[in-house]
């Protein structure tokens, strides 16, 4: 179990803003999806929270340290299926009985599978030269929330801002175009100012759903050697893979009939986000005595080519004069398909792990983790020059560096494992260092 608090506030900022502008428009809390990972691998590794690299011997702690893959001393095959649940539920500090945030995520994943090839160095047990490929699940996305509640003001509100000073025909054709074609707004008689049926201060009452899918998938091969014990390296190359395809349902109503012209208003918004990347990770682990083990490991930047298609529809149910119309039929538009190529480099990670055997009794291990959101960037074609430079600005001035920690422990009774990790993860939204913990326990 693993509870990520930067999830949550990324959901609470879809409930408070009303859905991002356009779907095809990157934001700083993208950069955190791309480059986060989960705590997943094998059982060993996610029951100790993934701290156990510089350790070895596990097909999971490859990921964190290659060099850990030189303690094998024999060929393996590994499989590992996983079971994921995570259920919340949040309310506005300021009236708890207004507005309710609701999250729910389960799922059953394939977290890894592959093998390890084995071999020593002119027949030396103390020198081993071993390869492994396979497949590993870095992040789950599948997640189902929900909010509701009546609070002041109405994304037509929202949109009217965003359509001031525009003509018509300028207007964003996935937003609030769409509102514009569906009367949700309406041009002033003079000028170009924009109104909606809404004040900012007026009780509407708001219900979104947004559902969520995909991951992180990576194939990765490495190479590990072994010298007399003591030192070992190796070196990882890994394609990941990554899958995003979220669905946003929103809607604002009248149920209790305070307004004399709107009746409804839903905004659906689809994206899928696809791509491909590549990094290599480098390190090291030396033993200084038998017992202790240290690791250290630099991977280089994921630098993803990725592909968002999107859409929007939108429909308002309104009485334009509830005197001569008294009900008409809800106009409903639906945006064109959109689509949006660009590139993305994800920060430097550094990684310090220590470990230490406990005879046959079991070991304790424990990482540090370095790496700096604000170094991280995207890529856009020539005539998106202004949007990309927007957006690598607000990533430096949003995002900050982080240090994530985890620690863990086997115990071995006979042929039984037990295993209890724990974790610290930073925010890299917030200014004051807050850290999310996580627990883990395996057997």
């Amino acid at each position: 179990m693993y509870a990520n608090m930067n999830r949550l506030l990324f959901c609470l900022g879809w409930a408070l803003i009303f859905l991002a502008p356009n779907a095809s428009a990157q934001l700083p809390t993208d950069m955190i999806r791309f480059t986060q990972q989960d705590v997943v691998g094998t059982a060993r590794t996610l029951g100790v929270s993934g701290s156990n690299g510089a350790l070895g011997g596990d097909f999971g702690a490859i990921h964190s340290n290659p060099a850990s893959l030189a303690i094998y001393r024999k060929s393996e095959f590994m499989f590992s299926p996983g079971l994921h649940f995570y259920r919340s539920r949040s309310n506005v500090l300021e009236d708890p009985a207004s507005f309710e945030l609701r999250e729910s995520n389960s799922n059953i994943t394939v977290d890894n599978i592959g093998f390890v090839i084995a071999s020593n160095i002119q027949n030396d047990p103390n020198k081993t030269f071993n390869i492994a490929v396979g497949y590993n699940r870095l992040a789950r996305f599948n997640n189902t929330y929900e909010y509701s509640g009546l609070t002041p003001g109405s994304i037509g509100n929202r949109f009217t801002e965003l359509a001031e000073g525009f003509t018509p025909i300028e207007l964003d054709e996935f937003y609030e175009g769409l509102a514009y074609e569906t009367f949700a707004i309406g041009l002033e008689p003079q000028g170009l100012n924009y109104f909606s049926d809404f004040e900012e201060q007026d009780l509407v009452l708001k219900n979104g759903q947004v559902l969520a899918e995909g991951g992180v998938n990576e194939f990765n091969l490495a190479f590990a050697s072994n010298f007399n014990n003591k030192l070992s390296v190796g070196i990882k190359f890994g394609v990941p893979f990554f899958s995003y395809e979220e669905e946003s349902l929103y809607t604002e109503f009248d149920e209790e009939d305070n307004s004399i012209y709107f009746n409804r208003l839903e905004f659906d918004q689809y994206l899928n986000t696809t791509g491909v990347g590549f990094h290599t990770n480098v390190g090291i682990v030396y033993s200084p005595s038998f017992p202790f083990r240290l690791g250290f490991t630099m991977q280089t930047p994921t630098w993803y080519s990725m592909n968002d298609d999107f859409d929007s529809r939108m429909l308002y149910d309104y009485v334009d004069d509830p005197d001569v119309f008294p009900e008409a039929p809800p106009v409903e538009e639906i945006s064109p398909d959109g689509r949006f190529s660009y590139n993305v480099t994800t920060p430097w990670v550094l990684r310090g792990q220590a470990g230490y055997l406990l005879g046959k009794s079991g070991f304790v291990s424990a990482q540090l983790e370095y790496l700096n959101y604000s170094n991280s960037s995207f890529r856009y074609e020539n005539q998106f020059a202004a949007a990309e430079r927007n957006v690598n600005r607000d990533i430096r001035d949003q995002l900050q560096s982080v240090i994530n920690f985890s620690m863990g422990g086997e115990l071995a009774l006979d042929k039984f494992r037990a295993r209890v990790g724990t974790s610290l993860r930073q925010n890299p939204t917030s200014t004051t260092s807050s850290y999310s913990p996580g627990i883990t326990l395996g057997a």
